[in-house]
């Protein structure tokens, strides 16, 4: 499975407009281990005063299983991100 830098992008932004909040994409990286995993960090701005990381940790399966654990896993650490205060 190759996953282009451009794709996991497009990923995170389509996830960011399907919410309610006005978050703005700061940057996306990730990184491949030998173990069948892929770490897939975001910078976010306009959830708190400065900008904010979230990191996933996702196996790396076919494309589109792996599509729908990112979307399903920004999800939720979306949602536990902004219902902290800080």
């Amino acid at each position: 499975m190759s996953l282009t830098h451009e794709h996991v992008s497009a990923l995170v932004k389509a996830v960011l407009l399907e919410r309610p909040e006005s978050l703005r994409l700061g940057g996306v990286s990730s990184a491949e281990s030998c173990r069948g995993r892929i770490e897939v960090f975001i910078m976010l701005e306009g959830c708190h005063d400065a900008a904010c990381l979230l990191s996933l940790n996702l196996a790396r399966t076919n494309q589109a299983q792996f599509e729908r654990d990112l979307r399903e896993e920004l999800g939720r650490a979306l949602k536990s991100h902004l219902s902290d205060p800080k």
